[in-house]
């Protein structure tokens, strides 16, 4: 099994940014389009009034680390 990816933490700081802006100015359509790409599984346990997120971190996300390249929305097709 590879050894997960590390991330460092300007790279963790700028993906927040740019996630932030995009949530906060960006059009719906765009902002549907990012929680797709970083959201795997929604579960809500109505038992315990809880709702688990399980994130995802996507392939186009991968290959820009890999290239050192930082996160863009436009990569996403934002």
């Amino acid at each position: 099994m590879p050894d997960p990816p590390q991330i460092d933490f300007k790279t963790v700081v700028s993906y927040r940014r740019e996630t932030e802006k995009v949530m906060a100015s960006g059009h719906s359509a765009e902002q549907k389009r990012l929680i797709r790409t970083w959201v795997q599984e929604v579960k809500s346990e109505p038992q315990t009034l809880k709702v688990k997120i399980s994130y995802n971190l996507a392939e186009a996300v991968m290959k820009g680390l890999v290239a050192g390249a930082g996160f863009e929305p436009a990569t996403f097709g934002l």
